[in-house]
């Protein structure tokens, strides 16, 4: 996440490493939908 897309003064408060945090859940969360729908396709374990 870089300033030019945060609230003005967001991105100072929120502190060192905090972005990376952020961007590693999404990630997490992201992959974990992708398991979900393969699960409901049935293209996961076959």
């Amino acid at each position: 996440m870089d300033e030019a897309q945060c609230i003005t003064g967001l991105h100072a408060a929120a502190g060192p490493g905090l972005a990376e945090e952020c961007a590693a859940l999404m990630l997490i969360f992201l992959y974990s939908r992708v398991e979900e729908e393969e699960v409901k396709k049935g293209s996961v374990g076959a």
